[in-house]
C-alpha cells in the first residue's frame, strides 16, 4: 500500500524503475488485557468436546457441542406443520 501511494504521489512521471519502500514504525503501544476464561472439556457418547466460556461477557462462548439429527429434523417438520396449518386457516378463512 506505501508502495502504491509513492508510485502515484511522489514520483513524477509515468515510468520508473527500481522503486524501494522501507516503513519505520514509531511510537506504537501495546497493552496487554487479560481477562478471565473458563475451558470446559467433557465426553459425550464418547466424543470429545470444549468449549471456552468468556469471564467478562458470558454470552461469549466458542467450541462446538453434540446436536441430535433426528431432534432438528423433528422441530423442522413440527415448524413446517405449523406454517402449513397457518396458511390452510387463512386460505379457508377467506
Amino acid at each position: 500500500m506505501a508502495r502504491q501511494r509513492v508510485q502515484q504521489s511522489e514520483i513524477p512521471g509515468s515510468k520508473f524503475r527500481k522503486l524501494q519502500v522501507s516503513l519505520v514504525l514509531q511510537n506504537l503501544v501495546t497493552q496487554r488485557l487479560s481477562f478471565p476464561a473458563y475451558v470446559m472439556a467433557y465426553r459425550y457418547k464418547g466424543q470429545l468436546y470444549r468449549l471456552v466460556i468468556s469471564g467478562q461477557d458470558k454470552k461469549l462462548l466458542m467450541g462446538n457441542a453434540p446436536y441430535s439429527q433426528a431432534k432438528i429434523a423433528l422441530v423442522t417438520c413440527v415448524v413446517a406443520g405449523l406454517l402449513a396449518l397457518i396458511v390452510l386457516l387463512i386460505a379457508m378463512s377467506q
